[in-house]
């Protein structure tokens, strides 16, 4: 995926540029005109393993920042549009959740 100065697009891999190209999406701005919450909804339609990452790499795409870098206020309004919700961090079996251990 190419910009319009002819560079490559940040966070977006060979196979974020075919999952978008394939709803349409060729350019950084066609997925500014259509938004990267719209075009992770018309990617989720079409193809299977399309995770909460590939959200963060499209807004991040176009905050021209790299996706782990997005505050966690943008991830969050992320999550709200879409309706995700984060796993919370699991403890390990015969853990109590201070993190000592049974025994």
């Amino acid at each position: 995926m190419i910009g319009a100065n002819g560079k490559r697009i940040r966070n977006m891999g060979d196979v974020g540029a075919r999952w978008l190209a394939s709803v349409g999406i060729t350019t950084l701005e066609e997925l500014a005109a259509v938004g990267s919450v719209e075009a992770y909804w018309r990617i989720r339609e079409k193809h299977d393993g399309v995770n909460i990452v590939a959200l963060y790499a499209m807004e991040g795409a176009l905050l021209d920042m790299h996706w782990n870098e997005l505050p966690p206020e943008v991830k969050d309004a992320l999550h709200e549009q879409v309706g995700y919700r984060p796993k919370t961090k699991r403890t390990k079996v015969g853990s109590r959740p201070d993190g000592t251990s049974r025994m």
